[in-house]
């Protein structure tokens, strides 16, 4: 089976659960729906098991005790409302501790701190914003679903086809400039198109009409981030050696090679939306 039909089959398969997770609205909620969370912490855990792989592999003095801690830390507070500062701040303490009292104290102090800070709370920070993004209205999940995977599909497409200008080879070779440009026209077209003919007709959905540019800005954002997420992941993998992440999803690789453009995505999308919900606004 070549790798084209892997992709499509697995899309096929995760795309309905997926989707039905994302709507599942059982009667007992933690600010989200349980099942939702429960997915978030899910790939908030596996895809930090692959940042520890891909640190590991690239030589870097990373624990993984403080990555494992880390995976819970971020959902854990937003879930019971705890302040995030004392949680980090804690865990900054076990990674000091944890250096102070090894074989080699002063060996790589600052490096050590910097890459298991990394390893333990950037997948984790950055995923968590998906769970406020639920609280704020279901279909925002799905509208930044639809700009990410329009974009990845026109940019992988557009890039195999007509791709021939390389883009930051460096980082990764077989990404083009058409692909970019595809990517990023068939992601903004698509979101805004998806928000005028699905999102603003449907009951549960916000009561205001957002402008066009409003919209066409936000989406640009969105997309440019989740670009910028993919390019991110691939100086990881580059850095590391790798191909993949992983290998859990056929025809994909791993969790960060699926999630790499939300990673980013994410908390653009939220901080947007957190903005220009607001009464200022």
């Amino acid at each position: 089976m070549s790798n084209l039909a892997k992709r499509i089959l697995a899309a096929v398969v995760l795309l309905p659960v997926a989707i039905g997770i994302t709507f599942w609205e059982p009667r007992f909620t933690l600010g989200v729906p349980i099942p939702f969370l429960i997915a978030i912490c899910s790939l908030i855990i596996a895809g930090n098991r692959e940042v520890h792989r891909l640190l590991m592999v690239a030589g870097e003095p990373v624990s993984s005790r403080v990555v494992w801690f880390g995976s819970v830390v971020l959902p854990v507070s937003f879930v019971f409302s705890f302040a995030i500062v004392p949680l980090i701040l804690l865990l900054v303490f076990m990674i000091f501790a944890m250096k102070l009292f090894s074989k080699e104290p002063t060996a790589d102090s600052l490096r050590f701190v910097a890459v298991n800070l990394f390893g333990a709370l950037f997948l984790p920070f950055m995923l968590v914003w998906l769970l406020p993004i639920r609280a704020i209205n279901v279909w925002w999940v799905v509208y930044l679903f639809v700009a990410i995977w329009l974009s990845d599909s026109a940019a992988y497409f557009a890039g195999s086809l007509i791709g021939k200008h390389k883009g930051i080879v460096a980082v990764s070779p077989a990404k083009s400039i058409e692909g970019f440009i595809a990517g990023l026209i068939f992601g903004v077209a698509g979101s805004v198109a998806f928000y005028r003919c699905v999102m603003v007709n449907t009951d549960n959905f916000l009561s205001y009409n957002m402008s066009n540019f409003k919209l066409v800005i936000i989406s640009i954002l969105v997309v440019v981030a989740g670009i910028l997420g993919d390019l991110f992941e691939s100086m990881l993998k580059r850095n590391a050696g790798v191909k993949d992440s992983g290998s859990l999803i056929p025809g994909h690789g791993g969790i960060l090679d699926r999630l790499d453009s939300i990673i980013f995505a994410a908390p653009v999308l939220a901080a947007v939306l957190l903005i220009t919900l607001s009464p200022v606004w």
